[in-house]
């Protein structure tokens, strides 16, 4: 996921620089808000301390909205309709106009990977792109990492 997520994070920041905010002159102004969620307690917490300069980074810079959210399980309901209602409930891309913002939502449990794309960003990230990362890297990735519990 580190790889994978890494590898959006960066396509992210190459795109965002196409768009400037005047708010990127100051961003001591910006207001930080938690863009990891770890609920599954998959991440060393020092990792997490880095993607959260990351991600603050990437919002501060782009107006882009990036999470991560690990879940222990997704139990009766779909990955989708999770996905959804994380985007609704983390107001993911509200603070923008045009809803750039991206979750990425990992079952930890189900083993399962689904990315949400506000619709300021589909252009960027067609859901061809985000159905060839899901199905053809992030799932053998997966496959092959496990990261310490708790």
């Amino acid at each position: 996921m580190l790889c994978s997520g890494f590898l959006i994070l960066v396509f992210v920041w190459i795109f965002s620089s196409l768009r400037k905010s005047p708010m990127d002159l100051f961003p001591e102004f910006s207001a930080k808000k938690r863009h990891i969620h770890d609920g599954a307690n998959f991440l060393p917490e020092y990792d997490i301390q880095k993607f959260e300069e990351y991600t603050n980074l990437i919002f501060n810079e782009s107006d882009i909205d990036i999470h991560f959210f690990f879940m222990e399980n997704a139990g009766d309901k779909t990955i989708d309709e999770i996905a959804v209602e994380k985007v609704q409930e983390l107001g993911i891309g509200g603070e923008s106009r045009e809803e750039r913002g991206v979750l990425l939502l990992y079952d930890v449990g189900g083993k399962k990977l689904r990315i949400e794309v506000g619709y300021g960003l589909e252009e960027y990230f067609p859901d061809a792109f985000v159905g060839y990362l899901v199905h053809d890297h992030t799932r053998h990735f997966f496959q092959r990492v496990m990261y310490p519990r708790g």
